[in-house]
């Protein structure tokens, strides 16, 4: 079967006019570095036998790398006021908590626990940063990182499951298992289910990935209503949707399907893999970053609360 999609068509790189990018420049724009008033994103990639996290505006014009070294980066997390990132860093079984600026200045460790410390999630005050440690072995801690006073306080040991976060108030805590979510057919298969809701809770994106790995994304109402087909692609698998802040793009990312070259599939060419950010209203999707992962949307900041600098990669081309 062809490669179908029903909403919009999913190209490679370089083939979308980027007429937003395009517009004139305005005196803050060229202070970013940026073209046209685009939104920023953090992300992860592993690149030429490393992993890395930096940063890219919502066309893929400009980029820029927070990490360097042959280390393992993950779980990337903005600060409230979207100006600082966390993440954490480490080789083997220890990994430590770190934060830099989004223009890569003022890197510091935060941490000296010695063990796997991962998923860390700022307090909506910024003052605290919650994270899970432990052996990886499954058991975690759920910490606090007091981030004035430098001190560290277990919250609750041996919890399952391996994410966390604050509420929106900062009064408790929600912990994440992973759990599996499904429907079953009229022939009783299997589909996958995945949601996504916007910021403002009114808009829902629903991932359905079928047994040959292929999935199909619907954009409705958080209610179920005016549903219509975001995109499909045949031969891929698509994860991790997130919407941005203003709920007007929608960051993904593409995956090869697990059974690609069983079937009527084999041979078929290979969507690009990669983070792309698709319009709500319509438009073309369009990959940001090639073999990019976990896309995560910058806080709207407050207004006055600094700039950003993101210059263009030099050994990122131009799309």
């Amino acid at each position: 079967m062809r490669v179908l999609l029903l909403a919009f068509l999913l190209t490679a790189p370089g083939m979308i006019p980027n007429s937003a990018a395009e517009e004139g420049d305005t005196e803050q724009n060229r202070h970013w570095g940026l073209r046209g008033n685009a939104r920023l994103l953090a992300f992860q990639r592993h690149r030429k036998g490393t992993e890395e996290i930096g940063i890219v505006d919502e066309f893929g014009e400009s980029m820029k790398i927070l990490t360097e070294g042959a280390l393992h980066y993950a779980t990337e997390c903005w600060s409230p006021d979207g100006l600082q990132i966390a993440f954490s860093v480490g080789t083997g079984s220890v990994h430590e908590l770190c934060v830099v600026r989004a223009d890569g200045s003022g890197r510091r460790q935060l941490t000296e626990l010695g063990q796997y410390t991962i998923f860390c999630d700022w307090s909506p005050t910024q003052k605290s940063l919650l994270f899970k440690t432990g052996k990886n072995d499954g058991h975690w801690s759920i910490g606090e990182l007091l981030l004035e006073s430098k001190k560290v306080r277990i919250i609750r040991e041996k919890e399952p499951g391996y994410r966390c976060s604050w509420s929106p108030s900062g009064n408790y805590i929600l912990n994440v298992q992973e759990v599996s979510e499904y429907e079953i057919n009229r022939e009783g298969k299997r589909i996958w289910v995945k949601r996504a809701y916007s910021a403002d809770m009114k808009s829902l994106i629903t991932v359905r990935t079928k047994g040959d790995g292929c999935s199909v994304a619907h954009l409705s109402a958080a209610s179920g209503e005016g549903r219509r087909v975001l995109v499909q692609i045949e031969g891929a698998r698509l994860s991790q949707f997130a919407f941005s802040p203003d709920g007007e793009r929608i960051a993904f990312v593409v995956e090869s399907a697990e059974k690609l070259q069983e079937g009527d599939l084999a041979g078929q060419d290979r969507p690009a893999e990669g983070i792309y950010v698709i319009d709500t209203k319509g438009g073309k999707p369009r990959c940001i970053v090639e073999g990019g992962f976990r896309p995560t949307w910058r806080p709207v900041p407050e207004q006055g609360s600094g700039r950003i600098h993101v210059p263009r990669a030099a050994d990122e081309p131009r799309r």
